[in-house]
């Protein structure tokens, strides 16, 4: 199998916390805080990975519970890579220190007028008093200060939301006077018309709504009480890489994904992104197969996805376990 992109989760680390990623919410462990614990890929199996597969190309570093700007080994990670000529997508909230930036920058480039080998996306949720609302814990004037450091590498993600659809403009000209790519996520609330934002310690902030809404926003509305008293729950359960069995449903269809290579947070390699996701999703123990809903068709298809898993001897998968080339074969 030839393997020129890779996606890469490094670390559980994150300076913000986002209640709409995996560690806030999956389906029936939704509203609190999810943790698998403090976990950092290892720095010298993951090079030895890329000096395995000769013809790859770029790396895409996309974190489900952290952040991979805030990878302690990212630095180093990234001059390898540069070296080795393999291109760096970096997916992060952009809280990382300045000073860390600013050497990651440096790293990706061999000589200075080299043009540095990698692009990073900062994933934004409003600048100014708007920023933090939903990624709790961001704060605009640092973000800020990276986008400019890292300059024509930079891809700003805009989540828009009713509260914050007027800055889109103010985002665009800032994009354009440093010369970064601009995207905005028109719906990141994926057609749900309430989300309500939890803290880490588990405190009801306020709602958020999509643009359109006539619903107050940033503030505590009786729809989101409503979908809040019936979701608040504890549940305990096993995590996926614990199981011993897990009924596979019957007429589910499969779930949507891709075709590239994924190594999870725990070294598990797997084929297809969105597969990969739910595998990272299902790593924490606050989930039960029999709290979950599954006249739901999607909720279907992610148990069906998470049985062949169960079924299978995960250390076969594992690079911590098998080599990267044996594993390519099974995948």
């Amino acid at each position: 199998m030839t393997i020129e992109n890779i996606r890469i989760d490094t670390t559980t680390h994150s300076s913000v916390f986002n209640p709409l990623s995996a560690a806030g919410q999956w389906l029936c462990s939704v509203f609190k805080y999810r943790s698998i614990g403090d976990i950092n890929m290892s720095y010298s199996t993951l090079v030895e990975i890329t000096q395995d597969l000769p013809n790859l190309k770029s790396i895409t570093m996309d974190n489900e519970y952290g952040d991979a700007l805030e990878w302690t080994n990212l630095t180093s990670f990234v001059r390898v890579m540069t070296i080795q000529g393999v291109y760096t997508i970096i997916n992060t909230y952009g809280m990382a220190s300045n000073s860390v930036v600013q050497k990651i920058k440096s790293a990706s480039c061999l000589y200075k007028e080299q043009d540095a080998s990698i692009k990073v996306i900062f994933n934004i949720d409003g600048i100014y008093e708007q920023c933090g609302k939903v990624f709790l814990g961001a704060e605009w004037k640092q973000i800020k200060e990276n986008i400019i450091t890292v300059g024509d590498k930079s891809h700003i993600k805009f989540y828009k939301f009713k509260h914050n659809a007027h800055q889109q403009a103010a985002i665009e000209h800032f994009c354009r006077a440093v010369g970064a790519k601009f995207e905005v996520l028109e719906d990141p609330l994926f057609g749900n018309k309430c989300f309500s934002v939890i803290s880490k310690q588990g405190k009801w902030l306020y709602d958020i709504h999509p643009v359109g809404s006539n619903q107050p926003t940033l503030a505590q509305t009786a729809v989101g009480w409503n979908i809040l008293k019936t979701k608040v729950r504890s549940i305990k359960g096993t995590s996926i890489d614990k199981l011993d069995y897990l009924p596979l449903p019957v007429n589910a269809t499969n779930l949507d994904t891709d075709d590239i290579i994924n190594i999870t947070i725990k070294g598990h390699v797997i084929k297809g992104s969105g597969r990969a996701q739910m595998f990272s999703y299902a790593l924490c123990n606050d989930w039960n197969y029999e709290e979950i809903d599954i006249s739901d068709k999607y909720n279907l298809s992610v148990m069906q996805e998470l049985a062949k898993f169960v079924a299978i001897d995960l250390s076969t998968i594992n690079i911590y376990n098998s080599n990267i080339t044996d594993i390519l074969e099974v995948v």
